[in-house]
């Protein structure tokens, strides 16, 4: 009885750790749109994946780039043996759907997705507030991330030796409950909230190009499974136990 007891213990450390151990992985991972096919031009269009689930998108595109260096930046700039900068939170965006001009693109998703992340480069410019808004989706409060980007030291010094952190701003339309988002030449991550099947940005006014994709938490072992990994193991060693009986 006390072995049992004992093996029981143990299949309950299993499950608490490996609980804990997805929740870490779920607070820190994301998986971002890997897009295969993009068509550009005002009635552009796209496709890909987003993990397992199907991605296609229509609209305004101005082009694709496959670069995650786009959401780097080295200080001082153009030198690659210096520090990134790192405006995105640790979360390592890849792809970026380019838009420029005034306009808007709709996304569609083959299964639900959850509290989507929306990855952002060089939206406006330090004279020119650019707005992204998402459909009157709500952009959450507890969740953003921003920073410099290459392109804001053109303003100020070529070598990069002189920037203003002032100039990579942002605006959300409120304090509570946003729905939009406006930068001069911005860089981040913010988070929005629910569930979607079909996701329409709209962007404007015009400028010479700004950048996004769509990310959402990477897929953990739920709960439940890890409580059936649980009680088989309970179960192997109370057979085990009398079977030794």
């Amino acid at each position: 009885m006390k072995k049992q007891y004992l093996m029981i213990a143990i299949a309950g450390l299993v499950f608490s750790g490996a609980f804990f151990d997805s929740q870490a992985a779920f607070a820190g991972t994301v998986d971002w749109t890997d897009w295969s096919s993009v068509t550009t031009g005002a009635s552009g269009s796209g496709s890909g994946t987003l993990g397992s689930v199907g991605v296609t998108l229509s609209g305004a595109v101005f082009g694709v780039s496959y670069d995650a260096n786009y959401y780097k930046v080295e200080y001082p700039i153009n030198d690659p043996t210096n520090p990134y900068f790192d405006a995105y939170g640790g979360l390592n965006p890849t792809d970026v759907i380019r838009e420029n001009g005034q306009g808007s693109v709709t996304i569609n998703f083959t299964s639900v997705v959850h509290n989507p992340y929306i990855s952002l480069v060089s939206v406006g410019t330090p004279y020119l507030g650019v707005t992204y808004n998402f459909g009157g989706a709500y952009i959450s409060t507890s969740y953003f991330s921003s920073g410099p980007n290459r392109w804001i030291y053109n303003y100020n010094d070529p070598n990069g030796l002189n920037y203003t952190p002032t100039a990579y701003t942002s605006n959300f339309n409120s304090p509570t409950n946003p729905t939009s988002i406006t930068g001069y030449e911005f860089s981040g991550i913010i988070q929005l909230t629910g569930d979607f099947t079909t996701l329409t940005i709209n962007f404007n006014p015009d400028e010479e190009w700004s950048g996004f994709n769509i990310g959402v938490d990477s897929p953990v072992p739920e709960p439940a499974t890890m409580l059936l990994l649980g009680c088989g193991l309970v179960g192997l060693g109370i057979v085990r136990n009398r079977k030794k009986a």
